[in-house]
């Protein structure tokens, strides 16, 4: 199954902006306080493997 259009990097910032700062950790123990904090650091990683993973149907095993 693959996405009918591509995911925008401006949606997937908003919708991490969205997140509260202090939610729980995700698996990888970082909450989305880190990552509104780094945002401009890690974005670029974290949105070609969320891409990946929407387009392919699994994560890559690189980050887990």
């Amino acid at each position: 199954m693959h996405l009918n259009i591509p995911l925008c990097i401006d949606e997937f910032k908003d919708y991490i902006i969205s997140m509260q700062l202090d939610k729980c950790p995700s698996p990888d123990g970082f909450n989305s306080g880190f990552y509104h904090n780094f945002w401009e650091v890690c974005s670029p990683n974290i949105f070609q493997e969320c891409c990946s993973w929407l387009n392919d149907g699994s994560p890559s095993l690189t980050y887990f």
